[in-house]
């Protein structure tokens, strides 16, 4: 049985802020522009990485012969 006390106590935390109104301009959800140079360097490097090892790879296939 719960008590009449805790009944009438206060809440321990409060209630989640629910029916809030949207942004106003959905591009406040679009990534910044660091996340987007940093995501095109990214992709910069792992071609540089794929033509390294293309190269390496063509290195050591010469020296079989």
């Amino acid at each position: 049985m719960i008590s009449i006390s805790m009944l009438v106590a206060a809440p321990l935390r409060a209630e989640p802020a629910r029916k809030t109104t949207p942004p106003n301009n959905i591009d406040s959800f679009r990534p910044k522009i660091r996340v987007i140079e940093a995501a095109k360097k990214e992709a910069t490097n792992a071609a540089t990485y794929r033509e390294e090892v293309k190269d390496v790879n063509n290195w050591l296939s010469n020296l079989q012969y």
